[in-house]
């Protein structure tokens, strides 16, 4: 099937629509007002949630090999052909922060891509579903197998559809020690948040982790209620898509 020129402009935007996304967009602030002008950070208030409510549960992944489609040709606007690496297995050398603007990649998973084939081995499993469901941006992982066995590391996006979930780590070193199929923990924590303090706002995909940390760097709530953060990019509303 051809692709149409949005599917282009959105892999050229950022990285499969993951890092960029997972800290402003996969937030899923669906309907904030966000103010630049109004407040300071000395006087916001922190975002309140509902903590004392939410449920750690584990949820296992394993590191999922790179596949290919039959044929494994991408045709583009302009009717050229690419062979192109795409998503699962270890990538090395797009992590999280760097240029998605130019890399020979389609659907590419920063760092490391998990998966659960589940009991029936299906990449979709319902076991797949719940990793990637469960996972939420900033949950820490724990490897359980392999070389790397005992490192931790964060979770830094989510693969709908594919149902992956992308694991970085602060040491290089892990990555030279791990391989495709070693298998992770996620400490899953952060679906069933509600924000106490403010309208209009739901959070999807976040951890207490994450949002601390953006609270850190400065998101607060204003006096009048309105959510302020800082954001890197603005995108319009047909970009954000799958």
């Amino acid at each position: 099937m051809k692709k149409t020129p949005h599917k282009k402009t959105l892999r050229k935007m950022f990285l499969s629509t993951f890092v960029m996304v997972m800290v402003i967009g996969l937030i899923s602030f669906m309907y904030a007002v966000v103010s630049g002008a109004e407040g300071t950070s000395a006087s916001l208030k922190p975002v309140e949630y509902n903590q004392k409510q939410l449920v750690i549960m584990a949820v296992q992944g394993f590191i999922a090999p790179p596949g290919f489609s039959e044929p494994p040709y991408d045709i583009d606007p302009q009717g050229k052909i690419h062979v192109l690496p795409g998503i699962g297995s270890i990538t090395y050398n797009f992590r999280t922060g760097d240029s998605a603007v130019h890399i020979a990649g389609d659907h590419i998973e920063p760092a490391v891509s998990l998966y659960n084939p589940g009991r029936n081995g299906g990449g979709s499993s319902y076991e797949s579903r719940g990793l990637n469901g469960l996972s939420c941006i900033g949950n820490k992982v724990l490897v359980l197998t392999g070389e790397a066995k005992g490192a931790e590391g964060r979770v830094v996006g989510k693969h709908g559809g594919a149902e992956h979930v992308m694991v970085d780590f602060p040491d290089d070193v892990v990555f030279k020690k791990l391989a495709i199929e070693d298998k992770m923990r996620v400490y899953a924590i952060g679906v069933g948040m509600e924000l106490k303090n403010i309208r209009g706002v739901k959070a999807i995909n976040m951890s207490p982790h994450l949002l601390e940390a953006l609270t850190k760097a400065g998101m607060g709530v204003t006096g009048k209620g309105k959510l302020r953060i800082s954001v890197t990019h603005s995108i319009p509303c047909l970009l954000y898509t799958s």
